[in-house]
């Protein structure tokens, strides 16, 4: 009887072993995609005519040379050269609405909000096109968020997912029990797609302190129900508290977090943990970072997966990175980590070795687009007799590329109201990922397609 019920348990849970990852990095993948957005909107209004500097110098009193050169400043991270530029152009001529708004803009980006504010209040007092002020209304109301000391971010995002292996069937076509190979049967390899549906929402409280020191709650849910397969529908309701800090040229951040997933609407995984954060910058394009993370991760029983509980236990992280700036438009990410996973049953236990790499392009216009690479060893401790004799060792290859800009950048700006084109932004991701294992019940390919549009609103 104990032998009938590890037959079926283990070839199932060898398509959902992963599952419990899915959540966590799709919605630290999100995150990422609005900070690398937000971004490159914060660009969009800086971009124009490529001048240089010995253009200047040979046509010194040209007032749209040198406002156009004050952009290129900015847009490569001299804001206080264009300040300067600003400057000059207006002791020539003071009433240049546009000179006086893109110098409010950099007072702003200089953190001198009482003369950006007081500079943008000139603005709008003069007689300017409609376009014109809008702009200026919106830096003023980024103006007034900036000096709140709490503040609130909440983002929806909602898509579709294609996959081409869902339920990561083996690529062999064949499974082993107790090292019999045997067809796949209804485990057999299924395409599918899905609806993808993220809520997040954030607050920060600024502790008033000089140096800028912060504390911050979040909360996360993942939706994921898929057309075919629904024993894979997923669901993650997640929570994090912590704070960050500024130490010198460093910055620590400790957070607490707490998670629970159902898998199949059946609650398969809670976890409850902790995370200690260090950056520090070592020039104005390096940074180094070094992350620890500990998870304690109750798996539960479900009808999908009786033997889950056998996971129970908990997971250890430490990664160490950089992030280093090319130019302006162009950054690169490495990173390398040690996971140590314990379990109950010992052929769930595992260590991991994490390589990864990626590469950010911000093209121009509000777009932006994310190559990343990763490689991950598991090497097992003992064992699954169930399945096989062999110790587990496993690499996975995971290729994602991500394409965003803002929805405005492909309808235009009058086709939808203002307050639903500001910070709507679309989003469309390619992923490969290949899993090889020296147990074939664990190789398997899988190709994902999606497509997302993201609201976000702070207030």
């Amino acid at each position: 009887m104990a032998f009938s019920l590890l037959f079926f348990a283990a070839p199932v849970f060898s398509q959902n072993e992963y599952e419990s990852e899915v959540p966590s990095r799709e919605t630290e993948a999100q995150a990422k995609a609005r900070k690398t957005a937000a971004q490159a909107r914060q660009r969009v209004p800086f971009e124009g005519k490529q001048v240089t500097y010995e253009q200047v110098l040979a046509d010194p009193d040209n007032i749209g040379l040198n406002f156009d050169y004050a952009k290129i400043q900015i847009v490569r991270g001299d804001v206080k050269g264009s300040a300067a530029t600003l400057e000059r152009l207006l002791l020539v001529n003071p009433m240049l609405e546009k000179v006086r708004l893109l110098y409010g803009v950099v007072l702003f980006r200089l953190d001198n909000l009482e003369e950006a504010e007081r500079m943008l209040d000139s603005v709008r007092e003069m007689k300017i096109t409609d376009s014109l002020r809008g702009e200026v209304d919106n830096y003023l109301r980024q103006i007034h968020l900036r000096r709140k000391r709490t503040r609130w971010t909440a983002s929806v995002t909602a898509g579709f997912e294609f996959d081409s292996n869902r339920n990561a069937a083996s690529s062999s076509k064949q499974r082993l029990v107790a090292d019999a190979p045997t067809g796949l049967g209804s485990s057999s390899r299924k395409r599918d797609t899905s609806f993808l549906g993220i809520q997040s929402f954030k607050v920060s409280h600024d502790l008033g302190t000089q140096a800028g020191h912060q504390l911050f709650a979040s909360f996360d849910h993942f939706l994921q129900e898929q057309t075919v397969v629904n024993s894979l529908d997923l669901e993650s309701f997640s929570g994090e508290a912590g704070g960050s800090f500024k130490i010198g040229p460093a910055v620590f951040t400790p957070s607490a977090e707490i998670g629970n997933i159902r898998l199949s609407r059946e609650t398969f995984l809670r976890t409850q943990g902790g995370a200690l954060r260090l950056d520090r910058r070592v020039n104005e394009k390096w940074v180094l970072f070094c992350n620890g993370r500990w998870v304690r991760e109750d798996y539960t029983g479900i009808s999908e997966n009786s033997a889950a509980p056998q996971r129970r236990g908990h997971r250890a992280t430490m990664e160490l990175g950089t992030n280093y700036v090319l130019n302006p438009a162009m950054r690169i990410d490495v990173s390398g980590s040690l996971i140590t996973k314990y379990a109950k049953a010992a052929y769930y236990e595992y260590d991991g070795y994490v390589a990864q790499a990626g590469h950010t392009w911000l093209p121009g216009k509000g777009q932006f687009l994310t190559n990343s690479f990763s490689y991950e060893m598991d090497a097992y401790d003992d064992p699954d007799f169930a399945i096989s004799a062999r110790t587990r060792r496993d690499e996975k290859y995971r290729y994602r590329l991500t394409y965003g800009a803002p929805v405005s950048f492909f309808i235009g700006k009058k086709i939808l109201p203002k307050f639903i084109l500001d910070d709507l932004t679309a989003t469309v991701i390619y992923e490969q990922f290949r899993a090889i294992s020296n147990v074939q019940n664990y190789t398997y390919t899988n190709s994902k397609a999606v497509v997302l549009l993201t609201k976000t609103v702070e207030f």
